[in-house]
C-alpha cells in the first residue's frame, strides 16, 4: 500500500509549493490513473512517490509518505528503488547507456541489488516475458524503436520486482506503432483505460485516427480515451474524428488551463466549455451544467492568473458582460 498523508511538496530554489496537503491511499493491486491541466503537479506526484523527490533532486517535502505502513521518511534511494518503480515519458533518459543488449540492460537492476546470477537472469526472462519482448534480448538498446525501448525501460522496473509501479506519460513520445505497443504490454498488465495523447497540440484528424486504429488492433475501443490539446486548433475536429472511430471517453480541462514544458507555447487540454457545447449540439447529453462549469473555470482563472483559452468560455463571458 502506497500513502501519502498531508503531503506538500515545493522544488529547490521556488517559493511556490507544487503540491498542496495530498492524502492520497493506493491499495495493492489498485491502478490509478492521474488526470489534470499541465502544471497541475502530475509528474511531481510521481516524483515525491518514487522518493527522487526530495532524495535525488532535493527541495522541501511535509507530511508522511509510507510504503506498506512504513513511513519513508529519510530513507536511502536504493530502498524506494526496490519498492517503487518509476517509468518516465522519454525512454532514453532511462536506458544505462553502458550495456551491450537488452537482456544485459533489463539484468542491470537486478545486478545491482547483489542478487545471485540465477536469480537476476530468472528475473530478467520473467520480465522480458511478462511484456512478451523475449525477441530483442540479442538487440543493442540504441537501436530500438521508441516503443521498443519503452518496453525496455518497463521490463527493467519490472526486474526488480517493486511493489508499486509509477508511469509518468510512457506514450508521449511515440509514434502510433511505438503507442500500440506500449498500450497493449499496459493493458497485459492489468491498465483498465489507456489515454492516448497529443499534449503538444499539433495533431489533425487524419492523425487521430491514425492512432486510435493502430491502437484499438490491440485494446478494445471502450478501453481507449483522447486527451488532445488544442494548440493549433485541431482538438475537437481532432476528438469528433476520434468519436466517428468508436472512441467515447475524453479528458478536458476547465477553461482549456495549462501547457506543455516540452513545448513552449502549446496551450493546455481541450477545453470542457468546447468539449461540452459540441456534444450538446450534436444532440450528446453530458449532464454538465455550463454555467456552473463556467463559474468553475473562472474561478481557476482568477486563482491562476491566467484567462481561460476556451472559445466557449470566452463568448459567454462576454455575453454575461454585456447582459450587465
Amino acid at each position: 500500500m502506497l500513502t501519502f498523508e498531508k503531503v506538500s511538496y515545493r522544488y529547490a530554489g521556488y517559493a511556490r509549493i507544487v503540491l498542496h496537503d495530498i492524502d492520497l491511499t493506493l491499495a495493492d493491486g489498485e491502478i490509478v490513473g492521474v488526470v489534470g491541466a499541465n502544471d497541475a503537479g502530475k509528474s511531481t506526484l510521481c516524483l515525491v512517490a518514487s522518493g527522487l523527490a526530495p532524495g535525488s533532486i532535493g527541495g522541501g517535502l511535509t507530511g508522511t509518505v509510507a510504503i506498506d505502513g512504513v513511513s519513508m521518511a529519510g530513507k536511502p534511494l536504493h530502498e524506494f528503488a526496490t519498492r517503487v518503480g518509476i517509468g518516465f515519458q522519454n525512454p532514453a533518459t532511462q536506458l544505462s547507456g553502458v550495456t551491450g543488449s537488452v537482456f544485459e540492460e533489463v539484468a542491470l537492476g537486478p545486478m545491482n541489488l547483489g542478487l545471485p546470477a540465477r536469480e537476476t537472469v530468472a528475473r530478467t526472462k520473467a520480465a522480458l516475458a511478462i511484456l512478451d519482448i523475449e525477441a530483442l534480448a540479442e538487440r543493442e538498446p540504441r537501436r530500438l524503436s521508441g516503443g521498443q525501448a519503452q518496453l525496455v525501460v518497463i521490463a527493467s522496473l519490472l526486474a526488480m520486482r517493486p511493489a508499486h509501479l509509477v508511469l509518468d506519460e510512457p506514450t508521449a513520445q511515440l509514434d502510433p506503432e511505438g503507442t500500440r505497443l506500449v498500450a497493449t504490454a499496459l493493458r497485459d498488465l492489468g491498465c483498465y483505460e489507456i489515454s492516448l495523447g497529443d499534449t503538444i497540440g499539433v495533431g489533425t484528424p487524419a492523425k487521430a485516427r491514425q492512432l486510435l486504429r493502430a491502437v484499438a488492433g490491440v485494446v478494445p475501443m471502450e478501453e481507449l480515451a483522447m486527451h488532445f490539446h488544442d494548440t493549433y486548433g485541431q482538438a475537437l475536429a481532432n476528438l469528433y474524428a476520434g468519436m466517428e472511430e468508436g472512441c467515447r471517453v475524453i479528458d478536458s480541462a476547465a477553461g482549456g488551463l495549462g501547457g506543455c514544458p516540452y513545448a513552449p507555447g502549446a496551450t493546455g487540454n481541450v477545453a470542457t466549455e468546447d468539449v461540452v457545447y459540441m456534444l450538446e449540439g450534436l444532440g450528446i447529453k453530458t449532464g454538465v451544467d455550463m454555467p456552473k462549469l463556467l463559474a468553475a473555470t473562472n474561478d481557476v482563472s482568477r486563482l491562476v492568473g491566467r484567462p481561460p483559452v476556451s472559445r466557449v468560455a470566452s463568448a459567454l463571458n462576454a455575453k454575461r458582460r454585456a447582459a450587465k
